[in-house]
């Protein structure tokens, strides 16, 4: 019935319990996987230890809520999965519930401190949600095991700035600079960090170098133009606009 009325969670909640007294049952099983079935429209599996793996694997076939549903309803099977949580944390700060996805990366880091996707994310859910000390605090412990993990210090960077730190998060920037110089958007972020430090001929430099690589990138545009203000170059910023 839950699953004709659209709720496929609801539908496990129903048949877990049974499932648990009888768990070899064949009709129960089945009827478990038609779960994802449900929300998918892809042919249903067996949901067993390798489901949450083949759920990273379907993520660009599936549309997005869709596809957290379905992980959801797979860690009601096996709630204490690294992968799952790590997997579901990740969803749903895609989804824009930063709040919601604090808990489930807490729970994947519970039980592998250093897991790189986990961390990262809730490093990022944390500066979100304006808690940029905790962030930044996530973000270096995760540096120490994966000292070149690209997204542990764009949140490092964030989550300084985030805390009133723009001096220290410029050399985060600038670090992910050497390592990918065509990023357009951690220039502009160096911009920002050096703007929000007073640094207006450092931001400058650095906001042109993020419209230089993309052109259309309005939002850098606007800040180029804030600190050419704010640096006295008042006819360059007029031209601008």
């Amino acid at each position: 019935s839950a699953l004709k009325a659209g709720n496929p969670i609801a539908a496990t909640q129903a048949l877990l319990p049974t499932l648990k007294r009888f768990p070899g049952n064949a009709r129960l099983l089945a009827a478990l996987a038609e779960v994802p079935a449900a929300r998918t429209g892809l042919p249903p599996k067996p949901i067993g230890p390798a489901h949450i793996q083949r759920l990273v694997g379907l993520r660009a076939q599936i549309p997005l809520p869709a596809i957290a549903e379905e992980v959801q309803v797979a860690l009601l099977l096996d709630p204490n999965s690294v992968l799952g949580n790590a997997y579901f944390g990740g969803l749903l700060l895609e989804l824009g519930n930063a709040e919601a996805a604090i808990p489930v990366l807490r729970l994947a880091l519970s039980r592998v401190p250093d897991h790189p996707d986990a961390g990262a994310n809730l490093a990022f859910a944390l500066w979100k949600c304006g808690m940029g000390t905790e962030a930044a605090e996530v973000a270096r412990n995760l540096l120490v095991k994966h000292p070149n993990l690209i997204s542990a210090k764009v949140a490092l960077g964030l989550a300084l700035v985030e805390d009133g730190l723009p001096k220290r998060a410029a050399p985060a920037f600038q670090d992910l600079i050497r390592s990918v110089p065509a990023n357009a958007d951690f220039h502009y972020e160096l911009g920002r960090a050096l703007y929000a430090a007073q640094d207006f001929t450092g931001a400058i430099a650095a906001f042109e170098s993020a419209v230089a690589l993309n052109p259309k990138q309005q939002h850098a545009l606007n800040e180029l133009g804030n600190a050419l203000m704010n640096a006295g170059a008042f006819d360059r910023a007029a031209a601008l606009f």
